[in-house]
């Protein structure tokens, strides 16, 4: 801009350079999306391919139900609240299967206090 110029011209020029900017702006958001929607199909592809196969994926047991996976459990402190650490517990066990009688596991974990 020249010191010449009037207001208007003024103006005019730095509304082409906003307008510059914001077709830059869109330019890199529309990249961003294709980017988006490309990786969107590929996973689609990868989930219908997956869900075709189902006989597949139950052919090949997840775990071996004699072996319950191997869980690190933490004990009980005397700070823990008993009612979320059994829901917390209770949780755990059905979400690796294990039996009904999973109380032997649970045993060593309560504290002193908690196991009556």
């Amino acid at each position: 801009m020249t010191q010449g110029e009037s207001p208007l011209g003024q103006a005019l020029q730095r509304l082409a350079i906003m307008q510059e900017s914001t077709t830059a702006l869109q330019r890199q958001q529309s990249e961003a999306l294709l980017e988006i929607a490309s990786s969107q199909r590929e996973d689609r592809a990868l989930l219908r391919e997956l869900l075709q196969c189902p006989a597949a994926r139950e052919a090949e047991p997840v775990t071996n139900p004699a072996r319950p996976p191997q869980i690190a459990l933490q004990k009980m402190s005397a700070d823990d609240d008993p009612e979320a650490y059994l829901d917390i517990f209770e949780g755990t066990a059905a979400a690796c299967g294990w039996p009904e009688e999973w109380a032997v596991r649970l045993l060593p974990l309560l504290s002193r206090g908690e196991r009556s």
